[in-house]
């Protein structure tokens, strides 16, 4: 039965359109049958006759019915002879988790002090000059005679900006047609992939390092084999030996160890890239925040042969949410992405890069920056003071790698998991390094320790119960 309910909501025409696809559906309308002339209709249900022909057009631009000229509109045979003898499962709505495939753990104690190294505090960005650099990106756009989709490798202003910031801190000599702006390292990462892929290339890839990274070269396809990172950095000499032609390294910050490549092993690394005519991925997440010393230049500032190709984020210094990173492609690869991406269009918002362009542009990201460094010092300073004043007697610091954690030995532990999870049950979270490891395995004991998410005021507190909680475990 035909039927709209004028007490309901939803616009009449769609009311109508659901009720005949209903008929159609449950067989009460046949194929070839007439539909209701639509004075007809509109009488019978009341409603006016431009209801009940928006309702038709819908359903005819469908496929659910066709129109006749001078006679009518008529169902159309929508049957599928195999889908009709199918029966529909039951689907499941229990939600796994990716990583373990086990159902999300529940709830537990609400966390008071975490010691995670990857999230950035909303109140230290300049939000009154993000906005203001936001709104004139805005009115500039509205002020455009015509707005265009943006170039496959983003906002020109924006990239030319970030090649003038890549040169000043980082040493990277580039054009702005190298730089492609991404939402994030990790869709980089796939483009690579494609640029670069597996069944042409060997990758080698520091052991330990980041797991989301390594997950992407897996997923499409690579085989990887893990070199060991040693004191200064990846073991150049197991890099020569493993008949690689990609390398994934991240010399002035590795993560999660804080090594870095020294500049005579970073010379070595080129050496191997021209004897081998490979490619190096080089991230360089986290070389903003050294300790100490100033940043140390790029492996790219030093290759004069167009093997790198350079990989930065602004996470960090901006917010993780603004979802902004880039990399510089060699000369070598850039026809090759050209002819791969010439179809695609910037995957950030145009606004949102035009802003940005003008907070690098004006000085005002490098004041942030700055003011960055300052207070991510003095809260690894604040660190490591804690835990000597209330930590010796049940961990040694290991490694203080630049970036916002520290890496820690916690004596007489015997299971990782084990006591993340007990002090987890007393509100405290601290982080392990197992899941960083391809092959190996990382020993038990070894933590990283984040300030990133505590306030200044509450690292030596967060310490001291920490310390309390330690003495009650172990």
């Amino acid at each position: 039965m035909i039927y709209v309910n004028k007490a309901d909501s939803a616009p009449l025409y769609q009311q109508l359109y659901t009720s005949i696809i209903e008929e159609i559906t449950n067989g009460s309308l046949p194929k070839n049958s007439a539909l209701p002339p639509i004075r007809t209709l509109s009488e019978k249900l009341n409603i006016s006759l431009n209801t009940v022909s928006k309702a038709y057009l819908q359903l005819t631009a469908e496929g659910y019915v066709r129109s006749v000229p001078g006679s009518g509109y008529y169902v159309e045979d929508i049957s599928n002879t195999f889908l009709d003898t199918l029966s529909v499962p039951p689907v499941s709505k229990k939600i796994t988790s990716s990583i373990s495939g086990q159902n999300p753990a529940p709830k537990t104690t609400p966390v008071r002090y975490d010691f995670k190294h990857d999230v950035v505090y909303s109140h230290l960005f300049p939000w009154k000059l993000w906005r203001q650099h936001v709104n004139n990106a805005l009115l500039q756009e509205e002020n455009q005679k015509k707005i265009q989709y943006e170039s496959n490798k983003g906002n020109y202003e924006l990239r030319s900006n970030i090649c003038h910031y890549l040169n000043r801190n980082r040493g990277v000599h580039c054009d702005p047609e190298q730089v492609i702006l991404v939402p994030g390292t990790q869709y980089g990462i796939e483009i690579i992939s494609r640029l670069l892929p597996a069944e042409k290339h060997r990758i080698a890839y520091e052991e330990p390092s980041h797991n989301g990274i390594r997950n992407i070269f897996l997923q499409n396809g690579y085989e990887l084999f893990p070199i060991p990172v040693v004191e200064n950095g990846i073991d150049i000499d197991k890099l020569f030996d493993s008949c690689c032609n990609l390398l994934y390294v991240m010399p002035s910050h590795q993560f999660p160890t804080g090594r870095t490549i020294p500049v005579s092993n970073r010379l070595r690394l080129l050496e191997w890239a021209i004897r081998n005519d490979a490619y190096i991925i080089e991230n360089d997440y986290d070389s903003e925040f050294p300790h100490q010393t100033r940043p140390i230049p790029s492996l790219q500032s030093l290759d004069h042969y167009d093997h790198v190709i350079y990989f930065n984020t602004f996470a960090k210094i901006l917010t993780p949410s603004m979802r902004t990173a880039f990399f510089v492609l060699p000369y070598s690869l850039l026809d090759k992405y050209e002819q791969m991406y010439r179809y695609f269009n910037a995957a950030l918002p145009s606004f949102n890069q035009i802003a940005l362009s003008n907070f690098i542009a004006s000085g005002d990201f490098e004041r942030h920056l700055r003011k960055l460094v300052k207070i991510n010092e003095h809260k690894y300073n604040l660190l490591l003071k804690s835990i000597h004043t209330f930590l010796s007697s049940y961990m040694d610091v290991v490694d203080t790698p630049a970036g916002s954690h520290i890496i820690v030995r916690i004596r007489n532990c015997t299971n990782q998991q084990k006591l993340i999870d007990a002090l987890r049950e007393k509100s405290i979270s601290i982080y392990g390094v197992q899941q960083y490891f391809h092959t190996g395995t990382a020993s038990e004991d070894i933590f990283l320790l984040g300030f990133s998410s505590l306030e200044e005021s509450e690292i030596p507190e967060a310490c001291e119960a920490l310390a309390k909680a330690l003495s009650e475990l172990l």
